[in-house]
């Protein structure tokens, strides 16, 4: 007799319940996808837009290289330079005797006006390439027509920091007369002194004066700019000079202490500081 196995009972089991996915975070593509679409925002166009965009000089240079050797009188003659005009009188035969030797021709807001009144409406092929400021000080007119404005009213700066913004050459001469408004000057000389621009060769310039900064070490060539002045005016300063008729030794210079003014270069010198200075050269002598 052949015995029969019991039927398989058949069992169930149970499955794990299944982990529900939390939403993923939109991002910013995704939800800016589901936005609709705005039209295109109208871009300005701006005549010579080249000219407005900042570029610093494309060197691995430092400071001290660059004025390694200055030649203070071909700096003017050599041309290839940025050339930027102050609201001071009288400067309107320097804008045009070095209009030729310049690249961009940039008038602050109130010298457009004194270059307008002094030389355009004889001359008015010299142009400059824009024209900028907080217009406080000047009103623009037909003699300007084509020529790029650009009004920065910004109070924490001056004009001058605006228009050495906007220039692209490694060198920058800025014609000013060193006279009337004494707070005008000394600010120009805190601008120039930025150190964003140590990089570059910038100069104050008028028919007597020159005025430039040296962060650390210079050797000059002059002829005509042989009267010397050099101004510690970022506190006390280690300095040492050679090729001038009173040289320091590397010695402390500060306000209210020792400073080298009335100082005569014999053609060719050097200079030495642990601290930026303020060089003025002037090619004529007055006691």
């Amino acid at each position: 007799m052949m015995l029969k196995n019991p039927p398989t009972k058949s069992c169930t089991i149970p499955q794990k319940p299944k982990k529900l996915k939390s939403p993923r975070p939109q991002t910013t593509n995704s939800i800016k996808s589901k936005l609709p679409k705005l039209p295109p925002t109208p871009t300005l166009q701006i005549p010579n837009q080249s000219l407005f965009l900042h570029k610093t000089p494309s060197t691995t240079q430092s400071s001290t290289t660059l004025i390694k050797m200055l030649d203070l009188n071909s700096i003017i003659t050599s041309g290839g330079y940025d050339l930027i005009v102050l609201n001071r009188p009288g400067l309107s035969s320097l804008y045009k005797s070095l209009y030729p030797l310049s690249q961009q021709k940039i008038l602050t807001d109130g010298a457009a006006t004194r270059i307008r009144d002094e030389l355009l409406e004889t001359f008015p092929n010299y142009q400059p390439s824009l024209i900028i400021g907080d217009f406080d000080s000047c009103t623009i007119d037909e003699s300007f027509k084509g020529i790029p404005i650009i009004r920065a009213e910004d109070q924490d700066y001056t004009d001058l920091d605006k228009a050495l913004d906007m220039t692209i050459q490694e060198t920058v001469i800025i014609l000013t007369d060193f006279g009337g408004r004494l707070d005008h000057t000394l600010g120009a000389f805190n601008s120039i002194c930025n150190q964003k621009y140590s990089q570059r060769k910038i100069f104050l310039y008028s028919k007597e004066n020159i005025a430039f900064f040296v962060r650390n070490e210079a050797r000059f060539k002059a002829d005509n700019w042989k009267y010397c002045g050099i101004f510690p005016l970022c506190g006390k300063t280690l300095i040492g000079t050679t090729g001038f008729t009173w040289n320091m030794k590397n010695q402390e210079s500060c306000f209210g202490g020792l400073v080298s003014f009335c100082n005569v270069l014999d053609r060719e010198g050097s200079i030495t500081v642990d601290k930026p200075v303020l060089m003025v050269f002037s090619n004529e002598s007055r006691d």
